[in-house]
């Protein structure tokens, strides 16, 4: 994969602003990219929706306007996001974190362990969820902003079936200084954040699945029409006509799914329920295409 490639296309700076050098375009062209990318592999398209949707996204929602003045250009020219919530314990619990961030002189101190944070290998700019402990010992959630990777230690990424195209790696993080201006929507945020975030994921997922399922369909599609039996291709056969006209039926279904989840958070409409049932069915019809 050359990232210098997908950076020259634009598609890393889909939904930056024009101002800030990116297309300004709407998380539903995010969507149609992540499925047509899809479509010849879903590991590339893993790699540029979380850069695109976890972390642009999350800048362009909830950053300052220094934060989008600086970030936003490296993002859309050279410089690959990551994002990180996971731990070995918690999983999806983002409540249950153990990595934690105290305050020192003008910002925090970052300390534990992070587990499967995506394209961490390739990424200049993290968004990091912490647990801040401040004197009232109550953990608040927050996302952190990390360019200056002195101490924090990227491992090596994790052997998968698939997707290797986009790197899921630990990270061990030994007293990480991370200044108070890098706090991405404030002390105690990172629990909204991380519910609308992982709610456009989903929508991101939904669409990678589309995206193999109609790929996967193609050539299959092909096949049936290049195997011979009984003296005729075995799309000529109706049990085969069946099958793939339902299989093309249920990914079209899929897709206006996703694409009602990505429309309606693009009109500020109610989308976490849209965007499950698209998982969910995009999921499910990519693994029976396949």
């Amino acid at each position: 994969m050359k990232i210098k490639s997908l950076f020259e296309s634009k598609i890393m700076s889909i939904e930056i602003p024009v101002e800030y050098g990116g297309l300004g375009y709407s998380f539903a062209h995010t969507i149609t990219a992540i499925e047509e990318i899809s479509k010849v592999d879903p590991g590339v398209a893993v790699f540029v929706d979380v850069h695109n949707t976890l972390v642009i996204g999350a800048i362009n929602k909830w950053g300052t306007n220094a934060q989008k003045q600086y970030y936003l250009p490296k993002l859309a020219n050279n410089i690959v996001g990551a994002f990180s919530l996971t731990e070995h314990h918690a999983g999806s619990d983002a409540y249950s974190l153990s990595c934690e961030a105290r305050k020192h002189h003008n910002g925090y101190l970052i300390t534990g362990k992070k587990h499967w944070a995506t394209n961490a290998r390739e990424a200049g700019i993290f968004i990091l969820m912490a647990n801040v402990l401040g004197e009232d010992s109550i953990p608040h959630l927050t996302a952190f902003i990390i360019d200056d990777t002195t101490n924090l230690k990227v491992l090596a990424p994790s052997e998968k079936m698939g997707i290797r195209a986009s790197s899921t790696c630990d990270m061990e993080l030994d007293y990480v200084f991370v200044p108070e201006e890098n706090i991405l929507g404030g002390v105690g945020f990172g629990k909204r954040i991380i519910l609308e975030l992982l709610t456009d994921g989903r929508v991101g997922i939904a669409a990678q699945m589309l995206g193999l399922a109609q790929g996967a369909f193609h050539f299959a599609s092909k096949y049936s029409q290049e195997r011979k039996q009984f003296g005729k291709p075995i799309s000529a056969f109706q049990n085969t006509q069946f099958r793939i006209a339902e299989l093309q039926a249920r990914i079209d279904a899929a897709r206006l799914l996703t694409w009602r989840a990505a429309v309606a958070k693009d009109n500020g409409e109610p989308y976490n329920v849209y965007a499950a049932e698209a998982k969910l069915v995009a999921s499910d019809v990519a693994n029976d295409v396949c």
